[in-house]
C-alpha cells in the first residue's frame, strides 16, 4: 500500500524554521495557488489521489483552492491554524484551534474532516491527552509523529498503528525511520525528504519513484534573506 499525502503550508508558515511572525504573512507573497495546480494536474494526469493536511490560515485566505483540492476528489484533512505546536498549545487552546479550523474547512467543502496531522509531526508520549480531543471532534485517523518516537516503555513503530490513551484509541499512520551510514533518518516525508539525496530515499522505498518539480526558491525577505536551498518534489 502507497499513500501519498501533502501539507498545504507556504513557505513562510512554520515560524520556527522561517522566523516570520504570523503577523507579517499577510504582506508576503504566496505560492500556494500556483504550486498545488501544479501537484494537482500531476495527479490527474496518473490518476492519483493523495489526502491534503491543510492549515486553517491557509484555509481561510484560499478558500477557492481548498474547494479545487476536494473537486478533485482529493481527501482533506487538518493541519493546525498557525502551525503551532500541540504541547506547546496545550489541552484547551489545542481544542479551540481544532473546532475552529475542522469547521472553516467542513463549511468549505461539504463533507466531514476525518483525518489530522499535527505539525512538525510532533505527537509523542507528551501529547496522548490529544486522542480524545481529537476522537471527540469526529478525526478518526491521524499522521501525527514519525516512528521511533518515545511512548511509554516502547517506541513508535513504522507501520500503522493503534494509538491508545486509557480508553481512548485512534489509528496512528507515522513517517518511517531508515539507518544509513549510522544515521537514523525520516524518508518518507517532512523537511527530510525534500533535504535528504533522493537517491536514498529511492532506495529505502524499494521502488522506481517518478519525481515532478512542484515549486521554486522562496523569494528572500529582511528576515529571511537567503533563498530556499532545496526543492521539493512530488513522487508517484
Amino acid at each position: 500500500m502507497n499513500i501519498l499525502s501533502f501539507d498545504i503550508e507556504d513557505w513562510y508558515m512554520s515560524y520556527t524554521s522561517s522566523q516570520i511572525p504570523v503577523a507579517k504573512w499577510q504582506s508576503l507573497e504566496s505560492r500556494i495557488a500556483f504550486d498545488l495546480n501544479i501537484i494537482l494536474d500531476f495527479l490527474a494526469s496518473h490518476n492519483t489521489k493523495a489526502t491534503f493536511y491543510i492549515m486553517g490560515w491557509v484555509a481561510e485566505n484560499h478558500g477557492e483552492t481548498v474547494k479545487k483540492i476536494a473537486a478533485a476528489g482529493h481527501e482533506i484533512g487538518y493541519h493546525s491554524w498557525y502551525h503551532e505546536l500541540p504541547l506547546d498549545q496545550g489541552p484547551k487552546a489545542f481544542e479551540a484551534d481544532l473546532v475552529r479550523g475542522l469547521a472553516l474547512l467542513q463549511d468549505l467543502i461539504g463533507t466531514k474532516v476525518l483525518q489530522y496531522r499535527a505539525p512538525r509531526f510532533s505527537f509523542d508520549q507528551n501529547t496522548a491527552w490529544a486522542i480524545p480531543v481529537l476522537l471527540k471532534h469526529g478525526i478518526t485517523l491521524s499522521s501525527s509523529m514519525m516512528s521511533g518516537r518515545l511512548l511509554g516503555d516502547a517506541k513508535s513503530p513504522a507501520s500503522p498503528f493503534i494509538w491508545a490513551c486509557q480508553n481512548h484509541q485512534i489509528l496512528e499512520m507515522p513517517l518511517n525511520r531508515a539507518t544509513t551510514l549510522g544515521v537514523n533518518w525520516v524518508y518518507t516525508g517532512s523537511g527530510f525528504f525534500g533535504c535528504f539525496l533522493f537517491s536514498l530515499s529511492k532506495k529505502c522505498m524499494h521502488q522506481a519513484l517518478t519525481t515532478w518539480p512542484i515549486s521554486i526558491p522562496a523569494i528572500s525577505t529582511p528576515m529571511c534573506p537567503l533563498p530556499a536551498c532545496c526543492h521539493f518534489t512530488a513522487t508517484s
